[in-house]
């Protein structure tokens, strides 16, 4: 998801693109003939010196119009993607993200060691990660099968092109 992009038009794109990519990570477990994952889950972690989330101040006029059942707090200082559950997003202190370590076995360095480099907060989530040279090899494989031939022009003279 974009989280730098603050474009409202790149959201339908965005959740078009997850969609994608989360059923191909879905079809991958139950055709598991490749040997490595197109698309895979992986937990993510976005550290922060800040707390860059809402506070108790942020919910002082908060009302029930506020509240949506499917995206929760309509007024959130989130980006949009982290509203999507499939991502199992996570606004998280560094204490917290401690017991996380523990739990789910990230391999992160000690809470006294993020603290020195200055961080406070993080967003743990879980995006789908596209392996692209993997990805790019089986798309062309197909391609490949379905075309027995395709011309390709090109006024430009390269022996890396291999046609």
């Amino acid at each position: 998801m974009p989280y730098k992009c603050q474009d409202k038009r790149v959201d339908k794109w965005s959740r078009e693109t997850l969609d994608e990519l989360l059923h191909l990570s879905s079809l991958e477990k139950e055709e598991s003939d490749l040997t490595r994952p197109l698309v895979e889950i992986v937990p993510t972690l976005y550290l922060t010196n800040s707390h860059r989330g809402p506070t108790v101040e942020d919910f002082k006029y908060f009302e029930a119009k506020d509240y949506c059942a499917e995206v929760g707090n309509k007024k959130s200082l989130f980006p949009e993607w982290t509203k999507d559950p499939r991502l199992a997003f996570q606004h998280l202190t560094i204490e917290m993200l401690e017991w996380q370590n523990h739990v789910l076995k990230l391999k992160l360095p000690s809470i006294d060691v993020l603290k020195d480099a200055g961080y406070s907060n993080g967003w743990l989530f879980r995006p789908p990660i596209v392996d692209s040279p993997n990805m790019l090899m089986v798309r062309n494989e197909s391609q490949s099968a379905t075309c027995h031939h395709v011309q390709r022009t090109t006024r430009f003279v390269n022996s890396s092109f291999v046609f």
